[in-house]
């Protein structure tokens, strides 16, 4: 007969799956928080015997702070906007070019944040070495080289 998870059965699993979801602590401290193994807890997560209620809990909390990260960068460029318009009237070039850099940094931050900017892309160089006995008949090399690209971009 399988042995029943200690976690589950124990007086305090909500408070354990709330430590073990929250990853506020290590395993080790909650292990000697709740007097448990820490074998348990390890075996409690990967057998998926989270309750629901833990994993809401931390959802919720992940919305809260990712609103209040929306908020604070979205406060940041009102405040960007209003040093730029300040800038503007004051009429100096060095103020203005800082204060559009900044309200461009913060654009972009939100850009980031919504998902409408995938932040820094990697990017791929491909260099290629052109045999000149591969070039076929009267082909030039710079036709050679357009085909070779257009085949690996293909």
């Amino acid at each position: 007969m399988p042995r029943k998870c200690s976690i589950c059965t124990h007086k305090k699993r909500n408070e354990i799956d709330l430590a073990l979801t929250l990853k506020n602590d290590s395993i080790e401290r909650i292990a000697t928080q709740y007097k448990v193994t820490e074998s348990s807890l390890k075996r409690h997560v990967k057998n998926n015997h989270l309750s629901d209620k833990a994993i809401k809990a931390v959802e919720v909390k992940d919305i809260k702070e990712a609103k209040s990260l929306f908020d604070k960068v979205k406060d940041l460029e009102d405040r960007a906007i209003k040093i730029l318009d300040a800038a503007e009237t004051s009429g100096t070039i060095r103020d203005m070019c800082s204060a559009i850099r900044e309200v461009r940094e913060t654009i972009k931050m939100m850009a980031t944040l919504t998902g409408e900017l995938k932040g820094d892309q990697p990017v791929v160089n491909i260099g290629i070495m052109i045999d000149p006995e591969k070039i076929i008949g009267t082909e030039s090399y710079r036709e050679y080289e357009r085909r070779i690209y257009a085949e690996i971009a293909g």
